[in-house]
């Protein structure tokens, strides 16, 4: 998949390319795969997140494995436990191994991608604002 979106002519037209696919099609699935540091940047391979859904009807209860994915896109390179301790009522997102009740983004995750550049995101972010006050927006 990464490979095929490497190879495509349009590849800067999409900040994250995402594979979805259901876990009862493939023989060893894993939940979640990203490119790490990928947005914004000018070089390297796709940008892409592949998930894999065990619910089909549900996908709600894999939220914060999608979440922990897109934080490795978004620049948090290294896991929560390379920081911090272990505990009993972790809900850290960026553990290596992610909770079914993960939901905080820790202060090191957070860092991370504060530090990453993100700057193409900021074009679009001022292209949706000039969307919502009726001005025309550059193409």
């Amino acid at each position: 998949f990464q490979h095929a979106v490497k190879k495509m002519k349009n590849i800067k037209e999409e900040d994250v390319r995402v594979l979805f696919v259901n876990h009862h099609t493939v023989d060893d699935p894993l939940a979640g795969l990203a490119e790490e540091n990928c947005v914004c940047q000018e070089h390297g391979f796709g940008c892409i997140i592949i998930f894999t859904i065990t619910d089909i009807y549900d996908w709600s209860s894999q939220s914060n494995i999608f979440s922990h994915e897109f934080g490795h896109v978004l620049g948090a390179e290294l896991h929560d436990d390379q920081f911090y301790k272990h505990t009993a009522d972790n809900k850290v997102i960026m553990w290596s191994e992610v909770n079914m009740d993960s939901h905080v983004w820790s202060p090191a995750a957070r860092k991370q991608i504060m530090e990453h550049d993100l700057s193409c995101l900021e074009n679009i972010n001022q292209d949706i604002q000039k969307n919502k006050t009726g001005q025309e927006t550059s193409g």
